[in-house]
């Protein structure tokens, strides 16, 4: 019988970026549609769910201090590792404000000529801060395995 390995912290955070990926474009997808009927009904929901799925994901990030792994591996780079902690709360508040922008009333929302640039700007942003994520972790264990040989 082979127990199931748990996963490192690099493969959870790597199922985590790619899940909350798979969301990013739904929601992109659906900004971009033209039906708007479709977007006004769904948009909401996938919002409330992206909501969430940020919050998660950030907490797993800033569990034992934000990238402790990370910032054990290249302790020089805490300036980055905070400025992308900092972050955080920044893109949180501001996906939460565009969601509050969007509701009519509690699960109708409408979402006007305004708010679909927001969207897609603050999916832009969080991509980016993602990128930037995974470029560290990958510099930090790249260097912790390349320091063994």
């Amino acid at each position: 019988m082979n127990p199931v390995k748990p996963k490192s912290w690099t493969e959870e955070l790597a199922h985590d970026h790619a899940q909350l990926g798979h969301l990013l474009s739904r929601v992109r997808q659906l900004v971009v549609t033209e039906n708007r009927e479709a977007r006004d009904r769904s948009l909401g929901t996938l919002l409330t769910a992206l909501t969430i799925e940020v919050r998660e994901h950030m907490e797993f990030e800033e569990h034992d201090g934000y990238l402790a792994p990370v910032q054990q591996r290249v302790p020089e780079k805490a300036a980055t590792i905070e400025q992308l902690r900092g972050e955080h709360d920044v893109l949180q508040s501001q996906l939460a404000r565009i969601l509050a922008d969007a509701t009519v009333r509690p699960g109708v929302y409408a979402f006007s000529e305004e708010i679909s640039p927001q969207v897609l700007q603050w999916i832009d942003r969080m991509r980016n801060h993602e990128r930037r994520e995974n470029q560290l972790v990958q510099d930090a264990f790249n260097r912790d395995i390349s320091a063994g040989d």
